[in-house]
């Protein structure tokens, strides 16, 4: 997404960390603003594609997409903020192999 700095007008693309209700220049990832320094320009394309990580818990039915790569506890995963995916999908994901890098493009349905 592009949102112009306010202090500076500088364009700049970020991406936003759920977890702390903040936003992150994609260029410079330590640079971090808050939703008030920003004026968020209009997509030029209808779909959004986000990056995520997926892991599945000892539970072998709790598959999930994570924002971040997530850490590794007794017996799940050690991200808050996750998505609930069919279990079914990625089957080459265990509780034992590493999280998935993924991408996934939303695209909206005209109807």
């Amino acid at each position: 997404m592009k949102a112009k700095v306010i202090e500076t007008g500088e364009i700049i693309e970020v991406f936003q960390d759920f977890t702390q209700a903040m936003w992150f220049d994609k260029a410079q990832p330590h640079k971090s603003y808050h939703p008030n320094d920003l004026e968020f320009l209009p997509e030029e394309s209808k779909e959004v594609t986000i990056e995520g990580w997926v892991a599945r818990g000892a539970n072998p039915h709790h598959l999930a997409l994570y924002e971040r790569k997530p850490d590794r506890l007794s017996d799940i995963w050690g991200f808050s903020h996750s998505l609930q995916l069919d279990p079914t999908s990625f089957p080459e994901v265990t509780w034992e192999s590493e999280p998935k890098r993924v991408k996934i493009t939303i695209t909206p349905i005209e109807e």
